[in-house]
Parts: structure tokens; sequence; C-alpha cells
């Protein structure tokens, strides 16, 4: 007998099929993989986090009034860069979907999103636009390449050179920061995911994310590497040219 599924707050149900429902801890996966442990059966129904679910099918979660929507990638409304096939690289430079190597740490940007909203796959929080700007998303995996846990800023304080670059020269500072925990413990040879925010002036174009590492361990060993990722032109929300 099939169980209906039901994705919280995004108000749509289907029926479990290719979903794998974990007994005991309740967890949900997409084709083996964990996609959510923010679930809850009632009633004979199964109620999962609505952006867990689009972060495991590589969709956006898209806000309109009281409406949630569930784009593909390169859906032309946001404007999405999307990471190719993740590719190592050593060094500080490189573009989207590249894991960017130093000897202490490793950043790869994900994804860039650029729209009138944000609804994060990290905590499920929204962010509108502010007047007169368009709002870009800087989805980041960090990895401490140590073999000790380190301690790290996610933008609790200063961000230091953490900056999004205009096509034009001008400098944007992180408008908002999207993550658990400001200060993020990460275990040796360990992930962390976050999100940088920058709010961009309307009809203006992205041309690099520069990230800082800001170690919060107070370790006189500890490197401030800077990377810096190349964007693709991100087009404004509508236009038919959306990456």
């Amino acid at each position: 007998m099939k169980q209906n599924l039901i994705i919280w707050a995004g108000l749509a149900a289907a029926f479990v099929g290719g979903f794998a429902l974990a007994q005991g801890g309740k967890t949900v996966s997409v084709d083996g993989r964990r996609a959510s442990s923010d679930v809850l059966e009632q009633n004979g129904k199964i109620y999962v986090s609505l952006p867990d679910m689009a972060a495991a099918l590589g969709r956006t979660v898209v806000r309109s009034g009281d409406d949630y929507d569930l784009q593909a990638s390169r859906q032309e409304k946001t404007g999405v860069i999307v990471a190719p096939k993740r590719a190592g690289k050593n060094g500080l430079t490189g573009a989207v979907g590249e894991t960017l190597n130093s000897s202490q740490a490793s950043l790869t940007v994900l994804k860039v999103v650029r729209g009138k909203s944000y609804v994060s796959a990290i905590t499920g929080q929204t962010f509108d636009t502010k007047p007169d700007t368009e709002l870009i998303a800087v989805m980041c995996r960090f990895e401490n390449g140590l073999k000790k846990t380190r301690r790290y800023d996610l933008g609790k304080f200063k961000p230091g050179k953490t900056a999004l670059i205009l096509a034009d020269g001008k400098e944007l500072a992180p408008g908002d920061w999207d993550r658990k925990d400001a200060i993020a413990t990460v275990p040796a040879l360990g992930t962390v995911d976050f999100t940088v925010l920058f709010y961009l002036p309307t009809g203006a174009e992205a041309g690099e994310f520069v990230y800082q590492v800001r170690p919060n361990d107070f370790d006189s060993t500890m490197r401030e590497d800077v990377f810096r990722v190349q964007l693709k032109k991100v087009e404004p929300s509508g236009s038919p040219d959306a990456q």
C-alpha cells in the first residue's frame, strides 16, 4: 500500500514511488541518497521539508505570494548558473563547479541564482530583494583540508575580502549570509554548505565572486586564503537568455 508524501510548506503531494522511507529515524532518500531527516508522519501521510526536497531534486524554491514553485535549474525566470560535473583544481582561481584547493581549505561554488527572492535549502529561510535591486545567491561548499577540527567565521563578524565584483569593476559587500551556524565547527576533512547573498543594482552584470577564508580559532598557523570564482553571465529575471 502506498503512502502519500506531502512536501512541507509547498502543499504539493505525490506518491512515494521512487522515494525510499527509512524506518525508525524517519529519513527520506532519493535514489538511495539521503534528502531529508526533517520528516513527520501523521494520519497516514508523510510530511517532508520543501527546501530539503528541492535541493535533492536539483531545483530551486521560488516564492510568489503564498505560492511556492520548485523550478528547474535552468528556468528562465530565476536566472541560474548550474555547476557542471565537479572538477578538482589546485589553486585559488576558477569557475562555478570547480573545487578550488589550497593546502588548508577547498571551496566549490555549486550554483549561482539570480532573482527577486531566494528560499534557503539550508535553513528554509526566505530572503527577498530590496528596492531597485536583484538578489544574487552564491551557493558554496567549504571543506576543511586539515586533519584536525577547525572553526570558521561564516559571516558573523567582518567578511574580510569576501565580495561580488561587478563587470564594471565595482565591488559589492555581502548583503546577507545563509548558514546554519555563523561560526561553523568543521571536522577534519569535513564540509559545510553556506550561501552568500548580494543585492545587485537592477540590470548590473556580475563578474567575479571573491571569498576569503576566515578562521575563528585563534591559531596563527591558519591562513586567510582568498578564492576567486569567475561567474558566467547571469541575465536579469525573465530574460530568454538566462543561464
